[in-house]
C-alpha cells in the first residue's frame, strides 16, 4: 500500500500513532451557546497504554439523552471492550461493561456501536480477522445482557466486516458496513442490511455501489433512517474523492436511489468520511473532512442534501466559522431525527484539541449554532473522532481519541 494513501484510510487502517495517554469521551449538554455544561466521561480501568485502547473512538447516545455507550476496540490486547453510562439526577455513571460473548485477542470489539432510541439495546461489533459480528445486548435494569449475536452471511473476515454500523430507532434494522468486500469489485467494499424476527436478526440484503471500483472503501461509513427505509453509504476514498450513496427499501428489495459527490475542486476531500440520516430518510448530512473548506489544506465540511419524493438536491455546505488548515470538518457527523440539528466532529491532528460544530436550520438557512470543545483540552487530542445527538439536540457525545492522562 502506498504510504500516501495512509491518510485517506479509516482510522482503523491508519498507521497507529503510540503515545502513553488517557481516552476520553466528553458528553456536552449544548442547550443555548452560553449555557453549555460538561460532563467527562472516562474509561474506568484504563490508564491509556500502548498503543492505546481507543476508547472513545466510537460512540452512541440514546434519543433522550440519558444512555450513552462508547467504544473501546484496542482494550485488553486488542479483544475491545465497550462501556455503558446513564445520567441519572444530572450525574453520569458507569452502568456496564461489556465483553464479546468468546474474547480473543484481535477481536476488536467496540469498534463500532449504536444505541436503539429508547437506549434497551446496545449493538456492538467485534471487525474480527476470525469471527466478525455484531452482538446486541438488552437491558433490564441496570444489567446487560448477551440477546444475540449476529452473523455475516457472505462476507469474510477479510472484509472488514463491522467497521462501521447504524440502527433504525427500534433496532429492527441493522446496518453494517465492510469496506474491503469482495461483493462487487475486488475490495471495493459492501454493506450489509440485517432485519429482525423475534430475536434474531438476518441477512436481507447486500448493498454494493452502482459505480464499484477496486479499493473505493464503499462501507467506510453507513447510516439510517429512523424508520430503517433508507440506507446512506460512504466512500471516502474513490479516484474521484469519495462518494455518497442513497439506498431506499420498497418490501424487502433495496435499490440505490442517489448518489452523491462533492462540487468543490478539491483533488482529494475525503468526501463521505462521515454520513448521517434524519428520522424519515428526507435529509442526509455528509462529512469531507479533507475538503478546504474555509482554510486551504483540510478544513473539511459537511454537505446537506434533502429528498423530494426520490428525487435529492444538495441543500448547504456548512464551513466552520473559525476554520483552520488541519482541522478536518466532517470526520464525524450525527443529525437528528427532524433533520434540523447537525453535528459535526473536527478532529484537528494539526495543533488543535479538536472541536465539535452544532449546524442549526430554521426551515430556510443552515447557522453554525455552537462550537464545542472540552475544556481541559490540549493540541492533537483529536476531539470530535466520533459524535452522537440526542432526539432533541440538546445533548451531545463528542469523543476524543488522545487527551491528557486524567
Amino acid at each position: 500500500m502506498p504510504p500516501s494513501w495512509g491518510r485517506f484510510l479509516p482510522l482503523a487502517l491508519r498507521p497507529l500513532r503510540l503515545r502513553y495517554t488517557a481516552l476520553v469521551a466528553l458528553l456536552i449538554v449544548a442547550g443555548p451557546v452560553l449555557a453549555q455544561t460538561e460532563a467527562k466521561l472516562t474509561d474506568p480501568n484504563g490508564m491509556g497504554g500502548f498503543p492505546g485502547d481507543f476508547f472513545g473512538r466510537t460512540v452512541a447516545l440514546s434519543g433522550d439523552g440519558t444512555v450513552a455507550l462508547v467504544g473501546a476496540e484496542n482494550k485488553l490486547n486488542l479483544q475491545g471492550a465497550a462501556f455503558i453510562y446513564v445520567q441519572e439526577n444530572g450525574t453520569w455513571r458507569l452502568q456496564a461493561e461489556l465483553r464479546a460473548p468468546a474474547p480473543a485477542v484481535i477481536d476488536y470489539f467496540g469498534a463500532a456501536v449504536a444505541l436503539a432510541r429508547d437506549g434497551t439495546l446496545a449493538f456492538v461489533t467485534s471487525r474480527s480477522f476470525t469471527t466478525p459480528a455484531v452482538h446486541v445486548f438488552e437491558r433490564a435494569g441496570d444489567a446487560w445482557t448477551l440477546l444475540t449475536s449476529i452473523l455475516p452471511a457472505t462476507a469474510t473476515p477479510q472484509d472488514q466486516f463491522g467497521n462501521a454500523l447504524a440502527v433504525s430507532a427500534d433496532g429492527s434494522v441493522v446496518l453494517v458496513g465492510a469496506f474491503l468486500s469482495d461483493a462487487a469489485v475486488s475490495n471495493a467494499g459492501a454493506a450489509y442490511v440485517f432485519t429482525r424476527s423475534g430475536d434474531t436478526w438476518t441477512e436481507s440484503a447486500e448493498l454494493t455501489a452502482s459505480d464499484a471500483a477496486q479499493l473505493a472503501l464503499f462501507g467506510q461509513s453507513v447510516a439510517l433512517s429512523g424508520d430503517g427505509a433508507y440506507a446512506l453509504v460512504g466512500n471516502g476514498f474513490s479516484d474521484d474523492g469519495g462518494a455518497a450513496y442513497v439506498f431506499a427499501r420498497s418490501g424487502a428489495a433495496w435499490t440505490e436511489q442517489a448518489l452523491f459527490t462533492s462540487d468543490e475542486i478539491d483533488v482529494s476531500p475525503q468526501f463521505g468520511q462521515s454520513v448521517a440520516l434524519d428520522g424519515d430518510g428526507t435529509t442526509a448530512l455528509v462529512g469531507a473532512s479533507s475538503e478546504d473548506g474555509l482554510a486551504s489544506g483540510d478544513g473539511g465540511a459537511l454537505y446537506v442534501f434533502t429528498r423530494s419524493g426520490a428525487t435529492w438536491a444538495r441543500q448547504a455546505r456548512l464551513v466552520a466559522s473559525d476554520a483552520q488548515a488541519g482541522d478536518q470538518l466532517g470526520f464525524a457527523a450525527a443529525l437528528t431525527p427532524d433533520g434540523r440539528t447537525a453535528l459535526g466532529g473536527a478532529n484537528s491532528t494539526t495543533g488543535r484539541p479538536g472541536a465539535a460544530y452544532a449546524f442549526a436550520f430554521d426551515g430556510a438557512t443552515w447557522m453554525e449554532q455552537a462550537t464545542l470543545v472540552p475544556s481541559d483540552g490540549t493540541n492533537n487530542d483529536q476531539f470530535g473522532t466520533a459524535v452522537a445527538l440526542s432526539t432533541d439536540g440538546a445533548t451531545a457525545l463528542v469523543g476524543r481519541l488522545l487527551g491528557p492522562n486524567k
